[in-house]
């Protein structure tokens, strides 16, 4: 376990090994380690190395407890998916205490203490490329539809958070923008 931690690269993107073990460890440490972390100074002097040895063995019981393993990818705990979705898929980043990124989304636990389900949080991230013309990619967490029964309902969970990837816009880019739509519908003003 201790090995993970001291080799993880510090990113959590879905294929990492080493984030997750980090994070159960971290958790039994407390708010004071927390706030050390954050401002990148050694643990508090009350936090002894039998405290941290202490909970790398309460984190590393947890963790075989949990997945029978320990070098458990961040993927395997931090998914994507609506609620009332058939479906999650592996995520990375997010607001995850101790590893937060700023303006990610957010997790919810559905009970099973081990996985944790992106659900809320930032709902429309948008790059916008000042070129002339402009253009522009968004990417939304879970789908633009609510019907369940719609093939849209969690299709960018899947084809794009998941794998952290943009799509176009289409800004003033109208036959672009035409050659993927799946419908259009015109709306005409009376008077």
């Amino acid at each position: 376990m201790s090995e993970l931690i001291v080799r993880w690269n510090g990113r959590t993107d879905p294929d990492s090994v080493g984030a997750v073990a980090y994070r159960y460890w971290f958790d039994l440490l407390g708010p004071k380690a927390m706030q050390a972390a954050r401002a990148g100074s050694p643990p508090p002097d009350d936090i002894s190395i039998t405290v941290l040895l202490d909970a790398l063995f309460v984190s590393t019981t947890k963790m075989l407890k949990y997945w029978g393993r320990l070098d458990v990818k961040f993927g395997d705990v931090y998914l994507v998916g609506r609620a009332g979705g058939k479906k999650t898929w592996p995520v990375g980043g997010g607001s995850v205490p101790g590893l937060a990124t700023p303006r990610a989304i957010g997790f919810q636990s559905p009970d099973d203490g081990k996985t944790f389900i992106g659900r809320g949080g930032q709902t429309s991230v948008q790059l916008v490329q000042l070129t002339n013309p402009p253009k522009s990619w968004t990417l939304l967490p879970l789908g633009q539809s609510d019907d369940p029964a719609s093939p849209h309902f969690d299709d960018q969970a899947e084809k794009l958070f998941s794998p952290g990837k943009l799509k176009s816009t289409y800004f003033l880019q109208r036959e672009e923008l035409e050659r993927v739509a799946e419908s259009k519908k015109v709306l005409q003003r009376k008077g």
